[in-house]
Formats: C-alpha cells, structure tokens, sequence
C-alpha cells in the first residue's frame, strides 16, 4: 500500500498525472514515480500548497513524519465525493435551531 499515492488521489479527486503536473509545476515523470514511492520533502511541500493543504500533512503521508508527529489522523474528505443528500444533511445538523 502507498499511503502517498492514496493522499495524492484522495486531495486531487483522482486527477491524472498531467493535471496534478499542470497545477503544482512538478514534472509529470516525477508524479509518475510517485505510484512507487514518496516525494522528496520539497515536492511535498508544492504538492500540498498547490492543492491548499498544510506541507505537514503531505509530510505525514509521505513517511517523513509519523501520524503522531504530524497530529492528524486521516486527510479530509473530498467534499466532491460525498452523496449530495448527505451533505445537506450535515449542513443542516450544523445550523443552530
């Protein structure tokens, strides 16, 4: 298991590797070899501001820190996935009566 790769898919929606190369400005072979394995720190770091996410959490999921280090336990959702009824729901549990 890549914990990296599924980061990667799980913040750009599944995006293809020249996409995510287009918006982060990292060459598309070097995002090729990430199926395989982590980043270096600073690709990380791009990856992650490029897509608004805090470098810490690319760094955890690269295996530059350890989910203890980085204080998290997952990566949020992408709010695209989730069912729209659900979402509504959620909104509305939020919303003082």
């Amino acid at each position: 298991m890549n914990d990296w790769w599924d980061y990667v898919q799980r913040i750009t929606g599944s995006a293809t590797q020249q996409a995510i190369a287009d918006k982060t400005g990292i060459g598309q072979s070097s995002i090729a070899r990430w199926r395989e394995k982590s980043p270096r720190p600073d690709s990380a770091a791009t990856f992650a501001r490029a897509y608004g996410r805090p470098p810490i959490e690319a760094f955890k999921y690269a295996g530059f820190l350890s989910e203890e280090e980085a204080k998290i336990t997952q990566a949020p959702v992408n709010l695209a996935e989730i069912d729209t009824d659900d979402l509504i729901a959620e909104v509305r549990r939020r919303i003082p009566d």
